[in-house]
């Protein structure tokens, strides 16, 4: 499709895709548009065989200045009438693309300018970006899935401080401590920092170790049990895979790696679920 609110610049030669929101004029508001076009996005570029990594970006002074108000008094509904989050569609599509996703944040990230970014796999900021929740103070609740990621990246505690104040703090408040790594300078400092983790990933990283690596994290695993069975079964594959035999390699000859890229539909955590989900089908058929 064609895009109207972002630049989507293709791979390059380390496989670093960029998408740019284009709304400078509105400070890169995010709208009904780009509710739509961020999906399709990254939908797409999970299954770009040439993306390697997403950095995902703004135009102009600021990342993005929250919801565009003009255009906004009534709900998105689906096909049976239901309500729906147009911010959780975009997390929800960021969590689940097969690439990592780096966010380069300058000048202000609010509203859903931060919260669609809480799924990425890292977020660079300036040290003077002003990051805000201000969902209380407009009569509305946090959205974009943020009330499952802010407590798991921030805790509890200062999750709970900056959405019930829904006041402004700059990106090197110690209440955001871990959430971003921090970089000094503006937008041009941040995009270079941000190119800089990608190329790593990008070049040093195998694909499938780490979607696998990163699912994992982010919350399929409930127990230290859960946790051993999965890593077991996984490592038993991977340590027979090519990519474990390139990556001993290429450190033994001091070279960067070149790795293996799933294919689309080539999923091995799922496999690996749909197995545990049979033994536990056959130990409960044994009681």
């Amino acid at each position: 499709m064609p895009y109207e609110t972002l630049l989507i610049t293709p791979a390059d030669s380390h496989g670093i895709t960029t998408i740019t929101l284009n709304r400078p004029d509105r400070l890169n508001a995010f709208n009904r548009r780009m509710g739509d076009e961020l999906p399709q996005a990254f939908d797409e570029l999970s299954k770009d065989p040439k993306t390697r990594v997403i950095i995902l970006r703004g135009e102009g002074r600021i990342f993005c200045a929250g919801a565009d108000l003009q255009g906004f008094g009534e709900a998105v509904k689906d096909e049976q009438g239901r309500s729906v989050d147009e911010g959780g569609r975009v997390s929800l599509s960021i969590h689940s693309c097969r690439k990592p996703t780096i966010a380069a944040l300058h000048g202000a990230a609010v509203g859903i300018g931060i919260t669609m970014t809480l799924p990425c796999s890292i977020r660079i900021a300036s040290t003077t970006t002003k990051i805000a929740f201000p969902f209380l103070r407009r009569g509305i609740i946090q959205e974009a899935t943020s009330t499952y990621w802010l407590p798991r990246h921030l805790g509890l505690s200062r999750a709970m401080r900056l959405v019930t104040t829904g006041e402004t703090v700059l990106a090197g408040d110690r209440k955001l401590e871990g959430l971003f790594e921090l970089v000094d300078g503006g937008r041009e400092e941040v995009w270079k920092r941000a190119r800089e983790v990608a190329e790593v990933v990008a070049t040093e990283c195998a694909p499938r170790a780490q979607e696998i690596s990163r699912r994992l994290l982010e919350g399929g695993v409930g127990s230290p049990e859960e946790a051993h069975w999965l890593e077991s079964r996984l490592l038993g594959r991977l340590r027979v895979g090519v990519d474990a035999a390139e990556g001993g390699r290429a450190f033994l000859e001091k070279r960067k790696p070149k790795f293996e890229v799933p294919k689309e539909g080539d999923d091995w955590l799922k496999e690996v679920w749909e197995e545990k989900r049979k033994e536990e089908e056959v130990g409960r058929s044994k009681l």
